[in-house]
């Protein structure tokens, strides 16, 4: 039966320890009993401890043993006295060593402590040393004839240990023993007769050895089924230990809601030699292949001033000797070398980490905010990694992908202020694959980088090794003065890293619309009736604390706001130290951290993942003198991008995935800015199903949506075909081809359509390269459609009442082997573009309006016959030369952009953004040769601008707020600019135009008008197996929610798996908060027809106003404001796509499942004016398991 035992510093231990009325009074007491499964020991709260505890026993996961506090107050204390007392070193010199046999003696030895060693390379040789303390360590050299040696602690043999190594390496810890009983005890050495076989010696030396005493606050003997919680532990130099040693298969240990601190060196001094002080160190011997532990949780702890914080790894290189980790909710601030280090670790997840190193007891080469090597399928998710340090070698990175690295990703995480790169990618032992970086922020790193750059390349993203190979995707990095000279955000643009669709911003850094701080109420801590000051606008006004320490100043906004940045101005005086922004998370029901730092002074900016949020706090935590005083508080809002393909990177976009994937047969660089599918002699018509190489996206899961391609391919064999497949599986698809035929007279345009396995198809002769083809979608029909110009549409064919779910769409190649179908580009309906690539050389460009009575507007081919462009010739100067063009209005956001080339510096054009004839803002190169724009307060400079380039200008419009945001290349330069002209209601089109007193000439390659934005698209097809889905807030209470291989590795889902019945299993993610209309849709399967049921969720922060259903009965439904109402019966084990149209300005919505429209004027179940979250959770009495295969949030 298990035992509770207690300890409290007022007790007694000759108490029976197994009530809260007579308990024990030491940890040594504690320490005597070996643990069984089950058993408690809990230490009493508020009570202090001078003490080490040691930890004996085995328990298993489902009954482990538990250490953690009962009682009121704070956190059992438990502090060591370091680092007062510190390490003690002993030279080998010292008389206190005692050497038996002939040991020679070098004195004079650079790099070896107090430059000398003795030495023996005679069997049997011993050398012992006496001490009085906890722990030990025997330091000396590895080499080339390095031999053996077997090492004894007080006469009792504890290892063997190899000092051989290829390379000299000095000062190495050669062995070493925590957690002994504190008082005397003697190591001793003895060398062997054997070696490494790759030896030449069988040399043994001693440099030195060092000893302590209370150097470790709790050992955990055997780590296996064991937790420890609600504790505090300070001045050790390693908190906790829980080391396998050589012992394999140990499984199971939990530490949560531990406060970690002040475990450093006394002089804040560390050279090579020294142990690293450590919060928490999770370790193995040499296992070989063998696991030795496994199932490690590390959840909601706080490390402060700490060397390292979570030391973790082992073995040996070549196997992974620490599986299944996770990690959660770390806070470490002002650490030294690293806060989180891992070592040949397989399948680890972290989130929401807080690394911030800062101290200065940082390691003799410096340190870094994150460090992994040897590890595999590790995924860092919403992680901050701040503040590295760098010395006289070239650590100081953001995070330190050391070397033989497998698959560790970063998702949503933040870098920032570190002093050399934020990621330095390195090759030690080897190059690091398969790195995955995306949807992360990189700021203001690099400030004090290494110089020789033949070592540490300098950017943001830095490379050591060419062969390192991986992508580089969707993340927001910012262009870095510290960098200079010497490079941008990344080196070696020829390494196996591919980069793309990353947003690259310069400095100085701009914002995205309106500054959301001015409509938002103000309060404070203290002096509360100034916090306003914080947000009027006036530099010359603040809200200063009325004490120094633990200040806030807070902001709540009338309703949820998406926030991805902040300004902040520190008042004169003010010398603030370390702050923390922070969010109040409305599922949970805290604050949240966003960004940590230390010091403000002038304007400060901060870039974050973003957040949806109705409030945020300013932390101030000290300063260096006074009252801390903030002058202002700026925040803003960023919108995400538009959707295409153009295939102009060497790595395929994550986004898309394969059906039957066949490598060998598809290339992005044979024929590079194209997709090049090499047909195969393969068909998917009817049963067959063989056609490899699909290349598949979701839907943008709109009632009505088109995907087009421009196609060059050149059949000639029969039934050789390539082109869009609308695609549900491979017995329900839609396809649209060209190819050839000779029963169609050979060249042709092919539609099919094949429902359940049954097919048909028909073919239309039509002969044209390249050939352009688009399938449109509304409700449950589609229309296909092909042109040899991409102006002029023939519609092969219409499809009705299409019964299946249409969830993908994509590329397809097939038929006879022998060519290759070429695919230049790839739209979604969320872009309108014009490319003039097919329009006619030498006219105007069709279905824009010209006006050439100042010259001519012709097409050119200009850069290529292959990639035209419109030409503006102003042949008098005194005349205008334009064209325009109307679109579909728009009155909710507006994103416009042009790609325009200057022939000449000296005359000017002008892109203008129009309501009904009135531009409201205008982008122009001006003829004093700088780019400026135009707003309702005047015009503005950006940049200069050279000749003989192109330059792509862009607005993002905010109809409602009237105002717009300018960028320059995707660069953001200026926001929040106010609509010419007394503003608009509408936008509709667009105009181009040259002007000056002189002749000059403009092109323009390509125009985007979009107004789809794109919120959410998920998918999880790149998401490790078995881990949580990146970017969702997730509630497992009730069982377990991964990802998993359902229907298959290259399709995968979200599994939520609910085994208790009694509790909900949920994922939550947040989106830009918008108040137009919005679509949200997601593919679930129900693996029970009936007895559980799971609710797809649309939200206001965590209102819900309206829910779609498999309701436990066994049917679709939904809930509205006036209750819940049937649709149809579902089936076990089949994906349905679940869909809203909603719409805040009517407070209504539309039901559709698998695009049939089921419902539509639904009353929101809660009045909301804007939506920004959805929620997916199972529910019912019974246990049961669903799957979601792809989620998206399409706003417009």
């Amino acid at each position: 039966m298990a035992t509770t035992y207690y300890v409290s510093s007022s007790g007694n231990d000759s108490n029976a320890g197994t009530s809260a009325s007579a308990p024990w009074q030491t940890l040594t007491k504690a320490s005597a009993l070996t643990y069984q499964p089950g058993d408690q020991l809990l230490i009493k709260r508020g009570d202090v401890w001078n003490e080490s505890l040691s930890l004996k026993g085995t328990g298993t996961s489902a009954s482990p043993i538990v250490v953690g506090a009962y009682g009121a107050g704070d956190a059992p204390k438990l502090y060591g006295n370091w680092p007062a007392s510190g390490p003690t070193k002993i030279n080998d010199d010292n008389s206190g060593i005692t050497y038996t046999g002939s040991w020679g003696y070098n004195s004079s030895a650079p790099g070896y402590y107090n430059n000398d060693f003795h030495h023996s390379n005679t069997a049997g040789n011993e050398v012992q040393f006496t001490f009085t303390g906890t722990s030990v360590a025997w330091i000396g050299p590895k080499g080339s004839n390095e031999g053996k040696a077997d090492v004894y602690m007080d006469n009792v043999l504890q290892k063997t240990v190899d000092l051989y190594n290829a390379s000299s390496l000095l000062q190495q810890w050669l062995y070493s023993v925590q957690g002994l009983p504190d008082g005397t005890h003697t190591i001793k050495i003895v060398v062997r007769s054997d070696k490494n076989p790759s030896s030449t010696d069988t040399n043994v030396l001693v440099d030195c050895f060092q000893y302590a005493s209370l150097d470790v606050g709790i050992l955990i003997d055997t780590p296996s089924g064991w937790e420890v919680r609600d504790l505090e532990l300070a001045n050790f130099p390693t908190a906790l230990n829980a080391n396998a040693g050589t012992r394999t298969n140990l499984q199971y240990v939990r530490l949560e809601n531990l406060f970690i601190h002040d475990c450093y060196l006394a002089d804040h001094s560390l050279t090579a030699g020294d142990i690293l002080p450590r919060a928490v160190s999770i370790g193995a011997g040499d296992t070989g292949a063998s696991v030795a532990l496994s199932d490690i949780y590390i959840k909601n702890c706080v490390f402060e001033n700490c060397t390292v914080g979570i030391d973790m790894g082992g073995g040996v290189d070549g196997a992974y000797n620490i599986k299944d980790v996770t990690i959660s909710g770390i806070t470490a601030l002002e650490m030294g070398s690293s806060p989180l280090s891992l070592f040949r670790l397989e399948n680890a997840t972290v989130t929401e980490l807080i690394s911030v190193c800062g101290a200065n007891d940082y390691f003799y080469v410096g340190s870094c905010s994150g460090f992994a090597q040897h590890c595999k399928d590790v995924t860092f998710v919403r992680c901050e990694f701040a503040d590295g340090r760098r010395n006289d070698c070239y650590d100081g990175a953001g995070f330190d992908y050391e070397g033989s690295n497998d698959g560790v990703v970063f998702d949503q995480c933040l870098f920032h202020d570190n002093a050399n790169s934020a990621i330095m990618i390195m090759n030690n032992p080897s190059y690091n694959v398969d790195i995955e970086i995306k949807n992360s922020v990189f700021y203001n790193d690099c400030l004090n980088p290494d110089p020789r750059s033949i070592y540490a390349p300098v950017g943001e993203i830095a490379l050591l090794d060419i062969n390192n190979t991986g992508i580089v995707h969707d993340n927001t990095i910012y262009d870095n003065v510290n960098v200079g000279s010497q490079g941008g955000h990344k080196k070696y643009d020829n390494s196996g890293l591919s980069f793309y669709n990353n947003v690259e911003m310069q400095e100085p850094l701009e914002v995205n619309g309106a500054n959301l701080a001015a409509a938002a109420s103000a309060t404070a801590s203290t002096n509360s009736g100034s916090a306003g000051n914080v947000k009027d606008g006036n530099l010359g006004t603040a809200w200063t604390a009325a004490t120094s320490a633990d200040q806030w100043v807070q902001l709540e906004f009338a309703s949820s706001v998406t926030i991805s940045k902040f300004y902040v101005k520190e008042a004169s005086g003010s010398s603030i130290d370390r702050f923390q922004v922070q969010y109040w998370d409305h599922v949970i029901g805290e604050w949240r951290s966003c960004f940590n730092g230390k010091r403000v002074q002038a304007k400060r900016v901060m870039p974050i993942i973003p957040v949806s949020t109705s409030k945020i706090r300013f932390y101030i935590f000290n300063t260096i003198s006074g009252n801390p005083s903030l002058s202002e508080w700026e925040v803003y809002q960023a919108l995400p991008p538009a959707h295409t393909d153009e295939f102009d990177s060497a790595t395929l976009n994550p986004n898309w995935s394969w059906i039957r994937e066949d490598a060998a047969n598809w290339s992005l660089t044979s024929k590079p800015g194209r997709m090049s599918i090499t047909l195969q002699s393969q068909d998917i018509w009817g049963p067959v199903n063989t056609t490899e190489n699909i290349l598949l996206r979701d839907t943008p899961m709109l009632p009505e949506w088109q995907a087009s391609t421009k196609l060059n391919f050149q059949p000639v064999a029969n039934y050789q075909n390539a082109g869009l497949i609308a695609y549900g599986d491979d017995d329900n698809y839609i396809l649209l081809g060209y190819g050839y035929d000779s029963g169609a007279g050979g060249l042709c345009v092919s539609v099919a359509r094949e429902t359940g396995g049954t097919p048909s198809n028909s073919k239309i002769a039509f002969q044209s390269n390249p050939v352009y083809l688009r399938i449109k979608k509304s409700g449950t029909t589609c229309t296909l459609d092909y042109s040899h110009d991409e102006i002029t549409w023939t519609t092969g064919a219409t499809y009705t009442g299409i019964a299946f779910a249409i969830n993908k769409i994509g590329l397809i190649a097939q038929g006879t082997a022998g060519v290759s179908a070429e695919f230049e580009w790839f739209d979604f309906p969320l872009l309108t573009r014009d490319r003039f690539d097919v329009d006619t050389t030498g006219i105007g460009p069709a279905g824009w309006t010209t006006v050439a009575s100042g010259g001519t507007v012709t097409v050119q081919n200009v850069p290529s016959a292959t990639d035209k462009s419109v030409r503006l010739q102003d042949t008098n100067g005194s005349a205008i030369v334009g064209m325009s063009k109307t679109y579909t209005l728009q009155n909710g956001w507006l994103r416009a952009a042009a790609s325009i080339r200057p022939e000449q510096t000296n005359h000017g054009l002008e892109f203008e953004l129009r309501s009904a004839g009135t531009w409201i803002g205008c982008i122009r190169f001006h003829s004093d040769g700088n780019i400026k724009y135009i707003d309702g307060t005047g015009e503005h400079t950006v940049q200069a601008y050279s000749s003989g380039a192109f330059y792509k200008l862009a607005f993002i419009a905010n109809i409602n707020l009237n105002k717009f945001d300018v960028y320059v290349d995707d660069v953001l330069k200026a926001s929040g600019c106010v609509f010419a002209n007394g503003g608009a209601s509408s936008l509709d089109s667009l105009n181009i135009e040259s002007w000056d007193s002189t002749t000059g000439t403009h092109y323009v390659n390509e125009v985007e008008w979009t107004n789809v934005l794109v919120m959410i698209d998920d998918d999880w097809n790149r998401e490790p197996q078995g881990f949580l889905p990146g970017g969702w807030a997730v509630d497992a209470t009730g069982g377990t929610i991964t990802v998993e291989n359902v229907p298959s590795a290259e399709d995968k889902s979200v599994r939520l798996q609910d085994s208790s019945g009694a509790a909900k299993s949920g994922m939550s993610r947040t989106f830009v908060a918008h108040s137009g209309w919005v679509n949200a849709a997601a593919y679930v399967r129900s693996d029970q027809a009936s007895g559980h049921g799971l609710d797809f969720e649309l939200k206001n922060a965590s209102v819900r106003v309206g829910c779609i259903r498999f309701h436990s009965d066994g049917n679709i439904k939904y809930v509205d404001s006036s209750g819940e109402h049937t649709i149809q019966s579902y089936s076990s084990g089949v994906f349905y796509k679940f869909g809203f149209v909603a719409n805040p300005g009517t407070n209504k919505f539309d039901v559709y499942v698998n695009d049939v429209l089921k419902a539509s004027g639904c009353g929101f179940e809660n009045s909301a004016s804007y939506l920004d979250r959805i929620n997916i959770e199972s529910w019912g009495s019974t246990s049961g398991t669903h799957y979601v295969n792809a989620v998206s949030v399409l706003a417009y």
